[in-house]
């Protein structure tokens, strides 16, 4: 089984008004058609960013920059791991009530969901067998919720890919960054996309050729990745 977790947009597979979020829903077809139960967590229920704050004037989910719009700090720092971890748990526990097979337990999570997935494994709340994270977010641990990234990431229990754009943190870029070394030590690796910006490959223009190869090998990363792990 894989639990999705999204980014802080609206996912119209969870919000059917919503004209947003087609890639994620389309994910997690995707891993469903590799032979997978899939379930996608609507952890912000009825009010992602989006929602709640503002969307991009021009649709531009990957140049938008959330914490300038007016509000847009207090509506991350309410998604607090005391918020939302529950309903990771619920989400997990569905799961494994879902799986007869009693298999192993993946979970893949986009931005903010990379954040999210890293401290549901540190906690040892959830136990996953593999983890991948896009657009990895786990500075939010200490620049928002004011504690130790350091130590999130060093308390992971899974191998984890990190798929990496071009302006996110280096912490996973150097050989010596910290988040790689954290990773690397659990049998995870980081895969990096130069030419990718945040969050290409759940909201990144398909119709530019370079993002669509750019989309086709994350997901071919993300297939093999739990294929070697899922077992």
């Amino acid at each position: 089984s894989i639990l999705v977790l999204p980014d802080i947009y609206s996912v119209r597979a969870l919000l059917p008004h919503v004209r947003s979020g087609d890639r994620i829903g389309s994910i997690c077809d995707a891993l469903a058609e590799e032979g997978y139960d899939v379930a996608l967590a609507g952890v912000f229920r009825s009010q992602p960013y989006d929602e709640a704050i503002k969307a991009p004037d021009d649709g531009n989910f990957l140049t938008f920059d959330s914490f300038a719009q007016e509000g847009g700090v207090d509506w991350f720092k309410k998604q607090n791991y005391e918020v939302l971890g529950p309903c990771v748990q619920a989400a997990a526990a569905f799961l494994k009530e879902k799986n007869s097979n009693n298999g192993p337990l993946g979970v893949l999570g986009f931005c903010f969901g990379q954040w999210l997935q890293c401290k549901a494994s540190s906690t040892g709340d959830v136990t996953f067998a593999a983890a991948i994270g896009c657009h990895p977010t786990s500075v939010l641990e200490n620049a928002v919720f004011g504690r130790d990234e350091s130590a999130m990431m060093n308390s992971l229990k899974q191998p984890t890919l990190v798929l990496r754009a071009k302006n996110d943190d280096e912490k996973y870029l150097v050989p010596e960054g910290s988040n790689r070394l954290a990773i690397e030590k659990t049998g995870g690796k980081v895969v990096d996309f130069p030419d990718m910006l945040h969050g290409w490959v759940s909201r990144g223009d398909v119709g530019e050729e370079s993002v669509k190869k750019g989309v086709e090998v994350a997901m071919d990363c993300i297939k093999e990745f739990f294929g070697e792990h899922m077992k």
